[in-house]
């Protein structure tokens, strides 16, 4: 029994002391059409959730690059992008990559 308590505890200990992970800085920018999560509420807008990280920063990359246009509102994803560093476009990916698509 003593031996249940203190896994518990150990458990609930390491569940407490869980490092939480800020939202990217350009979060808000992105979350207007594609949502916090990654779940765009706007139809017609692309749900980034789930999408191989990999894939996100190429296609940032091209966007920036302006070798993909936007299919949306012309030039929009393409100026939105211009504004990223490489690290913010690491940490956008990484952040869509790992929520769960709806």
């Amino acid at each position: 029994m003593k031996n249940i308590i203190l896994t518990s505890a150990l458990i609930a200990s390491a569940l407490i002391s869980a490092p939480t992970f800020a939202a990217p800085a350009k979060l808000a920018v992105c979350a207007a059409c594609h949502g916090q999560d990654g779940n765009s509420p706007i139809p017609g807008y692309p749900t980034l959730a789930g999408k191989d990280k990999a894939y996100l920063v190429e296609q940032l990359n091209a966007f920036k690059n302006d070798t993909r246009a936007d299919a949306v509102i012309p030039n929009n994803m393409n100026n939105q992008a211009k504004g990223l560093s490489d690290a913010e476009i690491d940490e956008l990916s990484a952040h869509f990559s790992t929520q769960a698509p709806k």
